[in-house]
């Protein structure tokens, strides 16, 4: 586990874009979000594991969101990785 988490992190330091893995539940409860979210949110990525000051849900625009959810369902369905872009709520 130890060599796969520092793998993820390497990655995450070398791409200048949000990487983070969430539950599929109602809330999307953040598991794993990289320290770039600081540089866009200004908040630390601490304030978003298990959802403790914001969730994945509370960041998106709101007419943003419905898309977002689609391309979220779409792609568990389908058991592909999906990218999609969103306006940020702060």
């Amino acid at each position: 586990m130890f060599g796969k988490r520092k793998k993820v992190t390497n990655t995450c330091r070398k791409y200048p874009r949000v990487i983070f893995r969430c539950a599929l539940d109602e809330q999307r409860t953040i598991e794993f979000i990289s320290e770039s979210i600081q540089n866009i949110s200004w908040l630390s990525a601490e304030s978003f594991i298990k959802n403790y000051e914001r969730s994945f849900e509370s960041i998106i625009y709101p007419e943003d969101q419905k898309i977002v959810r689609e391309a979220i369902e779409k792609s568990v369905s389908g058991k592909q990785p999906y990218g999609v872009e969103y306006r940020f709520n702060m």
